[in-house]
């Protein structure tokens, strides 16, 4: 019994073990298969949003590109600038310059001759200030459109500025007109992007091509950087006067700095936070035909937990049925040993010496043949036993028969000694 039993738990757990192995296998593929789909999900949903966003950004930005190049054609603005002297804020095209600044969205419409000099604009202040040293100006006077960013040295505020050159009807350059977008409506058009979506996402970021943040959910990063920014870039950014360069520190995404602002078009990138200490998944748009890129960041760690609870109730599946099936297998493996009980009950008693014992198979298994094989084998020993007691029987009775002609000899040689003697006595007497 005791063998049985052991050896119907040793199958047992062997197969459990098994069916636990591939459990866990199969428990950490779920867990790794469904992180992998959830992370690669978000990417592309991510990637969806980001070019949603980028699309209306861009809209918005050409908007203002457009705007920029109806006031270069005005009349007004190429008579007042062709002029050798003009007059500085003028009141009839201060009149027009108000008439471009549509709903408020800029801080200032301004024109500037092509020395750099601010002769008109809506912000006064602006007045009399030369901005040659600006791109935007730089660019314009070359002839070009141009969509710039910059901190501004007058106003001290943060501004988009987009420039084109004032070319009147000779084909000459006299001028160049400015509109300084309020950052402001940026970062609303982002954050309606995201409320019409139903998701506030404060991980977005809007940055210029030196990585200089200028929109962020998280607003105490706004003109920092996305990465640390060498000694050279440093420099430039301060002989442009583009931003106060003292402040300016990194948001934490040193490791792939130059990966980010290589991106020409969509990207997603898989970030590792040291500092948090988690991993994050970064989708990276260059908006089209601007010096802007859009950035989301997520961390991936949330597609973990859920991973990581899909995995649990599958592993608490597999501990059950592992449970049950301990269960089940215990009693049928039982019922498969039930018959090497029985045989093993019969091996005892023919052990004692009855050899009338036989094993009676009901299987067609392996079991099947070792009981034939054993009453094959007590058959042969109970013919053995026989033959060898009918030799035993036989000699017994030759050992007899050999013994009684030993004994009948015996007697006569006695008897015949006895005569001898006899005789020999009578012979003795006679003298």
């Amino acid at each position: 019994m005791k063998l049985n039993f052991s050896l119907k738990i040793k199958l047992t757990l062997s197969i459990l073990l098994v069916i636990l192995f591939f459990g866990i296998l199969a428990t950490s593929f779920v867990f790794l298969y469904s992180r992998n789909n959830l992370v690669e999900n978000e990417k592309q949903g991510l990637i969806l949003r980001a070019q949603g966003n980028a699309l209306v950004l861009e809209r918005e930005f050409n908007h203002s590109i457009e705007l920029s190049e109806a006031l270069v054609e005005s009349v007004l603005v190429k008579d007042y600038l062709s002029q050798k002297n003009p007059k500085e804020q003028d009141t009839v095209i201060l009149e027009e310059l108000k008439d471009f600044n549509i709903e408020e969205v800029y801080l200032a419409v301004y024109l500037m001759n092509k020395d750099g000099k601010t002769l008109v604009s809506t912000d006064e202040s602006f007045v009399g200030q030369n901005y040659s040293f600006r791109d935007y100006f730089k660019q314009a006077v070359k002839g070009k459109s141009w969509v710039d960013v910059a901190f501004g040295v007058t106003s001290g505020e943060l501004g988009y500025y987009f420039s084109n050159p004032v070319i009147n009807d000779e084909g000459a350059i006299v001028g160049v007109a400015v509109l300084k977008m309020q950052p402001d409506f940026i970062n609303q058009v982002i954050l309606l992007v995201q409320e019409r979506g139903e998701q506030i996402d404060k991980k977005i970021y809007l940055f210029d091509e030196f990585g200089v943040i200028l929109h962020s959910g998280v607003g105490e990063n706004v003109l920092n950087s996305i990465g640390d920014l060498d000694q050279s870039v440093l420099r430039k950014i301060e002989d442009k006067k583009r931003f106060p360069t003292e402040g300016i520190a990194s948001a934490g995404y040193d490791g792939v700095f130059e990966e980010i602002l290589s991106v020409e078009e969509t990207e997603a990138v898989s970030f590792f936070d040291e500092i948090k200490n988690e991993e994050r998944i970064l989708v990276i748009e260059k908006l089209k035909d601007l010096p802007f890129y859009l950035m989301f960041d997520e961390s991936a760690d949330i597609f973990s937990e859920t991973a990581l609870i899909f995995s649990f109730y599958l592993g608490i599946f597999v501990l059950g049925a592992a449970v049950l099936a301990f269960i089940f297998i215990f009693l049928f493996v039982g019922g498969f040993l039930r018959p090497l009980k029985r045989l093993n009950e019969t091996v005892k008693k023919t052990t004692k010496g009855d050899l009338s014992q036989r094993f009676e198979v009901k299987t067609t298994d392996e079991i099947s043949d070792l009981g034939n094989n054993f009453n094959k084998l007590t058959i042969s020993l109970q013919k053995s036993l026989t033959n060898v007691e009918k030799q035993v029987e036989d000699r017994t009775k030759k050992l007899e028969n050999l013994n009684k002609l030993m004994v009948g000899r015996e007697l006569k040689i006695r008897e015949m000694k006895d005569k001898i003697k006899e005789l020999e006595n009578k012979k003795f007497k006679e003298k």
